[in-house]
């Protein structure tokens, strides 16, 4: 279904829509670590799971099979480019018994690590760095406390916060002040109270996916849309758009089947500001949607960006015109609701969030984006949702 994205496509406008949204990756992510931790059968994800979620089962699964090993030769754990997967294995295997290579995909090599490798390295974790990745020899360990620079990862707190209870349950010390993301760590802990109480955790619907449909409804592609399955209240920080969307023209109602978004009638206010700091994610979606409204956005706590799937901030700057970047921290969209019949082609850059974002453009005029398929990781369902509303 990808292959529609890249040959080019062109949405068109409708008055309702129903919508099937994956699984929270990240709560489902989380889920698999705890299990695996507490030495419990694995959730087996069907092929409609998101990538990052099945590659996170296979590597734990694959730690299983070899936990107990006679030989010395380290088993390799694949995580391909997903970094929950990265950081939170490298604390698992950390202290889990047996001789481990942890590896990934060139870009996910390139995404800091060092701050966490550094702490597990102060409670005396076996870590050491090779050409392919990180040679790990698990072992017992155990602290009263550990501090770590979460600055450029809410990850490494959330990957101490999951063995935790494993090693002593010791006082995890982050600078809250300068923590990015730490709705997450929020969501970690409150999963990890869930599965302490219940021997279980719920998972819901994704609200990071969420942000294209908002976004979609918001440029006039659907008067009403119902995403199946997603709740309110949410562990999810990125549910925050429900919030934030009440002023870019959508209101928000919870029903039996799930979330219900609608137009909302009010008129639109031109400037607007939203500081990203805890909901990286939504800057893709946002950014592409503000060029096409006549509004002026300032989105703020962009400076992570770098650190995605893709540079994902250089690569909005590169690819969209009414962008204006005064700082490290800082986007300023300037956008207008003018039509045109120029088609475009887009480049992925190999990260799933600009495919969504960059679909948003289809409602004006045909869209072709290369490499649209690494949206699986976090959607595979998406271009087959799409396929709904595209122009025949």
């Amino acid at each position: 279904m990808s292959s529609l994205l890249e040959n080019g496509f062109r949405l068109r406008p409708v008055s309702t829509l129903t919508v099937e949204l994956p699984l929270s990756k990240s709560i489902f992510i989380r889920k698999l670590v705890l299990q695996f931790l507490n030495r419990q059968p694995l959730t087996a994800p069907d092929q409609q799971a998101a990538e990052d979620i099945q590659i996170t089962y296979y590597a734990l699964s694959t730690v299983y099979q070899y936990l107990n090993k006679a030989d010395n030769a380290f088993t390799p754990i694949h995580v391909g480019d997903c970094g929950a997967a990265f950081r939170f294995l490298m604390a698992v295997l950390a202290i889990t018994p047996g001789h481990w290579l942890l590896t990934g995909s060139e870009r996910l090599l390139q995404r800091p690590i060092l701050p966490l490798v550094n702490a597990l390295h102060s409670i005396g974790a076996d870590i050491a760095p090779t050409a392919d990745g990180w040679r790990i020899t698990g072992q017992p360990l155990h602290a009263q406390q550990i501090r770590i620079d979460g600055s450029e990862s809410s990850q490494f707190v959330s990957a101490l916060l999951l063995i935790a209870k494993h090693i002593g349950n010791p006082a995890i010390e982050y600078q809250r002040s300068t923590q990015p993301s730490e709705p997450y760590i929020s969501m970690t802990e409150a999963l990890i109270a869930q599965y302490d109480q219940q021997g279980s955790c719920a998972i819901e619907r994704d609200w990071s996916a969420a942000i294209f449909w908002y976004a979609l409804c918001a440029l006039g592609g659907a008067q009403q849309i119902l995403l199946k399955g997603l709740t309110l209240p949410s562990l999810q920080g990125d549910a925050i758009i429900a919030q934030w969307f009440e002023e870019l023209g959508v209101c928000t109602t919870l029903t039996d089947e799930g979330v219900v978004i609608r137009k909302n009638g009010k008129t639109l206010q031109y400037e607007h500001q939203l500081n990203l700091i805890h909901n990286p994610d939504l800057a893709p979606a946002l950014t592409v949607m503000a060029t096409m409204m006549p509004i002026r956005l300032t989105l703020k706590g962009l400076h992570n960006l770098k650190h995605k799937e893709s540079e994902r901030k250089t690569n909005l700057m590169t690819s969209l015109t009414a962008l204006d970047a005064p700082d490290e921290d800082t986007l300023i969209i300037t956008g207008n609701d003018s039509e045109n019949a120029t088609s475009l082609v887009m480049d992925s850059h190999g990260d799933h969030r600009l495919v969504m974002a960059y679909s948003l453009l289809a409602l004006k005029r045909t869209i072709a984006i290369a490499g649209a398929d690494c949206v699986r990781k976090s959607y595979p369902q998406f271009a087959e949702e799409l396929k709904k509303i595209m122009a025949s």
